[in-house]
């Protein structure tokens, strides 16, 4: 099994790399692109979402606050399910509050 950016051949964050045009997707130009670099871990987290079959009014717990708990967390909000995080960072815990979490330990 390989991955793009395993396997030796320099990866994702090479100057160049060439990749077949189904794993490659237009960006429009009115995205910037430190927010289009956010799609790939906020559909992370909303396949993940999906597959709990969590719904309104149901608890969540998610384990950890980084960039993809975060973006969870906000997903999982906006479907109106309460959020409890588990961080052990001071400084991602910090962030989470600052995102509207109310629940970390």
């Amino acid at each position: 099994m390989n991955f793009i950016g395993l396997g030796g051949r320099g990866g994702g964050l090479s100057e160049k790399i060439a990749v077949k045009r189904r794993w490659v997707h237009p960006i429009s130009d009115k995205i910037p692109l430190d927010q289009a670099a956010l799609i790939e871990p906020l559909a992370v987290g909303y396949h993940a979402y999906v597959r709990s079959g969590a719904q309104e009014g149901d608890v969540a717990l998610v384990g950890g606050g980084g960039p993809i708990g975060l973006l969870l967390s906000a997903v999982l909000k906006a479907k109106g399910i309460t959020v409890i995080m588990t961080e052990l960072s001071a400084k991602r815990k910090e962030k989470a509050k600052e995102s509207g979490l109310l629940i970390i330990f």
